[in-house]
């Protein structure tokens, strides 16, 4: 597992991706190096979608995460597919 703290930079909608599968991105900003901020694209997966529903944008958080990544190969070739997938988020 791994984490990283951030000040929430946008918060998305849930998104209803299939009848199985709901997804809510937020974008954390990493701005600890000020010269070069990092806006990271996170989500939270189905019955985690409602953990954002009590944060705001520009609060202060630290995000458990984990990284996913996929292959997909529809007979045009081998395509590659990474999320970061958030588990728990709590205010700083």
């Amino acid at each position: 597992m791994n984490d990283q703290k951030g000040k929430i930079y946008l918060i998305r909608d849930t998104e209803q991706v299939t009848t199985n599968f709901k997804k809510r991105e937020f974008v954390l900003l990493d701005d600890s190096n000020e010269r070069y901020p990092k806006h990271i694209l996170m989500q939270f997966c189905n019955d985690k979608c409602g953990f954002l529903d009590s944060f705001n944008e520009g609060d202060h958080v630290l995000v458990n995460f984990s990284l996913n990544g996929r292959m997909v190969d529809k007979g045009q070739g081998e395509k590659f597919y990474n999320n970061i997938e958030a588990t728990d988020i709590k205010k700083l």
